[in-house]
């Protein structure tokens, strides 16, 4: 944590290992229940990146930037 004294929480940087039919659906649940998430956890939840083994193949749902 930062001692700036500032009063917003951290932001919370998510990865995920796999885009297959969990990870996916990970990602589809953290988008979709973003609010929900941030209100549980106490601060904001970023997914940053997904590790997939060919970043060539098409992932639905999964922005590209994300591969």
């Amino acid at each position: 944590m930062s001692s700036t004294g500032s009063s917003a929480p951290a932001t919370l940087r998510v990865a995920l290992l796999g885009a297959g039919t969990v990870g996916s659906e990970v990602v589809r649940l953290l988008q979709a229940n973003a609010e929900d998430f941030s209100a549980r956890v106490g601060a904001p939840l970023e997914l940053v990146g997904v590790a997939v083994r060919d970043a060539s193949k098409a992932r639905p749902g999964i922005a590209a930037e994300l591969i």
